[in-house]
């Protein structure tokens, strides 16, 4: 739906797995009428028609280095999604394809996050606190990367200093130019996650993601006759409420314009940077 309105022709769809009936349910709701259980036929048969043809992975992780290896001696446009790979070694030969992989960290395509980008530049000393209540540590590298993701699209140069770890918790400690950064990983914690962002005054609070809410001072509220401290909020910036995935079609408008050769900044090596993170704090 997302790439649809963002201008794409669907030409076909296949699944890596034989007789998948999940690709019988895809092809049938979307009305694509190329359909292959063979991703190698699909891949083919598309460039067949059109030599242009670009590409679009959501394979499991593991089969991604074989489909990226077989497409990109093609020399088209690909978009894959995150995490591409799971340790970052993997990324090593694929620097030189830059120009050809588009990496969907979602993300970073969210009204709020762009939002919060421009309020956050040029600013110094920020001060930087993750909440993330991840199932278990495994989850890490296939979900909590999309927060790492708007932490490297917010702060650019983030480089690891420390961590501390048990089987309830890990603590990580980060820092960029403009800001300290510590992330909380408690596990099955009953609480949504969050990024919280201090420049003095103002506060900044993406909880739930999808939500930004801007505070600076705080008010008296006076209940049952006791005085207490409340933020006071000056913004609230959403994520539109619309049928497509949040951040998707800004998502796929931008691969329209990578591939006609406009810069980005999700390729593959802000992939890998995310996920030479990643491999910091698990090992």
């Amino acid at each position: 739906m997302a790439a649809r309105k963002a201008g794409f022709q669907i030409f076909s769809i296949a699944s890596t797995r034989k007789n998948s009936k999940f690709l019988d349910y895809l092809s049938k709701k979307h009305n694509i009428k190329n359909k292959f259980f063979s991703w190698k036929d699909c891949i083919n048969q598309s460039l067949k028609i059109n030599k242009n043809t670009a590409f679009v992975i959501t394979s499991p992780t593991r089969q991604n280095k074989l489909i990226l290896k077989y497409i990109l001696k093609y020399n088209s446009k690909i978009l894959i999604e995150k995490p591409v790979f799971n340790n970052f070694y993997e990324f090593q030969n694929l620097n030189e394809n830059k120009k050809n992989i588009f990496v969907g960290y979602n993300r970073i395509f969210y009204e709020n996050i762009i939002y919060l980008k421009k309020k956050l530049n040029n600013k110094k000393n920020l001060n930087v606190i993750c909440d993330i209540p991840e199932k278990n540590r495994s989850l890490i590298s296939s979900n909590s990367c999309h927060i790492f993701s708007i932490l490297f699209y917010l702060f650019d140069d983030i480089k690891f200093l420390k961590k501390t770890i048990n089987k309830n918790y890990i603590n990580v400690s980060l820092n960029s130019k403009s800001a300290e950064i510590n992330i909380f990983f408690n596990f099955q914690a009953s609480e949504n996650f969050c990024i919280k962002i201090y420049d003095k005054k103002t506060v900044y609070e993406l909880k739930p993601i999808e939500m930004l809410k801007i505070y600076k001072g705080m008010k008296i509220v006076n209940i049952k006759n006791q005085n207490f401290y409340k933020p006071i909020k000056i913004n609230k910036v959403e994520q539109s409420s619309i049928k497509i995935k949040p951040g998707f079609l800004g998502q796929y408008l931008a691969f329209a314009k990578f591939i006609n050769n406009s810069k980005i900044l999700n390729n593959i090596q802000f992939a890998k940077n995310i996920q030479k993170l990643v491999n910091r704090i698990l090992n």
